[in-house]
C-alpha cells in the first residue's frame, strides 16, 4: 500500500473547524475509483486526511527492494465537498516491512504530504444538522438547520427517507403503500438553534413507500425547499407531522417488513439540488421516533 497524507485549511480561522472539515467528506478521486480516507484528524485549523492507495491504482509495479523510488504519471483529484482540486502524485519510496511467518515480503511506500493552505472560504451553505422531536403534546417534529456561509444563496429541496436492505424473509406479496402526510412549517433566521415554538401552516404532501420482505425497503419523502438565504444567515426549519406516520407504518404492514427500531436508525435529510453540503445528514434524536 501506499500512504499519502493531505493537509488542507481555509484562509480565515472562523472556518478552521474540524467538524466543517467532516462534513465536507474529503475523498480522492482516482480515474473513476474514489477512495475514502483512512483517518482524519485536525491539528491547528488544518485537515490532516490521511489515505492509503492501492499501487495498481496510480499505475506503479510493485517494488523489488526497500529504497526503490517510483514516480506515478497520473493524476487525482482531492473532493471536498463542491471543491475539487487536482492533484499531481509525488515520488514514492518503498520500505521493506515485517509480514508475519509464512508470508511473503511486504512493502509500504509513503508520499511526501499534499498541501492545500489557506484555500478560499466557503462559498455555500452548511446542512448542520437534522433531528427528532416531540412537542407538548406528543406530536411528531422535524427540525432542520442551515448555514450559509456564502453570498445569498437559493437553497435546495429537502427529503427524508431510508434504503435498506429488507427485513426478516417470511414469504408473500410485496407492499407497495401511499401514505398522507400533513407537515407544517415555518422559516425564521435565528441566532441560536433552540427553542419549541408551535406552528400552525399545514401543507399536505404525500408519502410513497416500498416494503418488500427479505430484499429492499425504500421510503422518501419530498419537504419542498428550505427557501432563499441570506449572506450569513442561519436558519432553522421546523416540520410538523400531523401523523405520526412511523407508528402508523407499524401497525398496517408486515412486522417482517418493517421495523421502527431499523427503519429509525437509517433514516437521513438530504439536500436535493443548490449548494448546501454535506449533501446528507443522519437523523438524530432516534428515540422520540419510536411509536408512542
Amino acid at each position: 500500500m501506499v500512504d499519502i497524507t493531505v493537509l488542507f485549511s481555509f484562509k480565515s480561522t472562523a472556518f478552521q473547524m474540524d467538524s466543517l472539515y467532516r462534513a465536507l467528506h474529503p475523498q480522492l478521486a482516482l480515474g473513476s475509483k474514489s477512495v475514502q480516507p483512512s483517518s482524519i484528524s485536525s491539528e491547528q485549523g488544518t485537515l490532516h486526511a490521511h489515505f492509503c492507495l492501492d499501487p495498481k491504482s496510480i499505475g506503479l509495479p510493485l517494488p523489488t527492494s526497500s529504497g526503490d523510488i517510483a514516480r506515478p504519471t497520473s493524476t487525482a483529484v482531492l473532493s471536498m465537498g463542491p471543491r475539487r482540486l487536482t492533484i499531481q502524485l509525488r515520488p514514492v519510496t518503498w520500505k521493506q516491512v515485517s509480514p508475519p511467518a509464512g508470508e511473503p515480503v511486504a512493502y509500504v511506500g509513503s508520499m511526501s504530504s499534499i498541501v492545500f493552505d489557506a484555500q478560499p472560504d466557503p462559498d455555500w451553505a452548511q446542512f448542520s444538522y437534522a433531528k427528532w422531536a416531540r412537542d407538548s403534546k406528543g406530536g411528531l417534529l422535524l427540525d432542520i438547520g442551515v448555514q450559509n456561509f456564502g453570498p445569498n444563496n437559493a437553497g435546495a429541496d429537502i427529503e427524508i427517507g431510508y434504503d435498506i436492505s429488507g427485513i426478516g424473509c417470511a414469504s408473500g406479496p410485496n407492499t407497495i403503500a401511499e401514505v398522507p402526510v400533513k407537515i407544517s412549517y415555518q422559516l425564521g433566521t435565528i441566532t441560536a438553534l433552540s427553542g419549541d415554538p408551535d406552528y400552525a401552516e399545514l401543507v399536505e404532501r404525500k408519502v410513497v413507500l416500498h416494503a418488500e420482505r427479505c430484499l429492499h425497503n425504500y421510503l422518501h419523502i419530498s419537504l419542498g425547499g428550505t427557501g432563499a438565504l441570506a449572506s450569513g444567515e442561519i436558519r432553522r426549519i421546523r416540520y410538523r407531522f400531523g401523523t405520526d406516520f412511523v407508528a402508523e407504518l407499524a401497525r398496517t404492514l408486515p412486522k417482517d417488513s418493517f421495523s421502527p427500531r431499523l427503519v429509525s436508525d437509517a433514516f437521513v435529510a438530504t439536500a436535493i439540488g443548490g449548494r448546501l453540503y454535506p449533501r446528507s445528514v443522519k437523523i438524530e434524536g432516534v428515540d422520540a421516533l419510536q411509536p408512542k
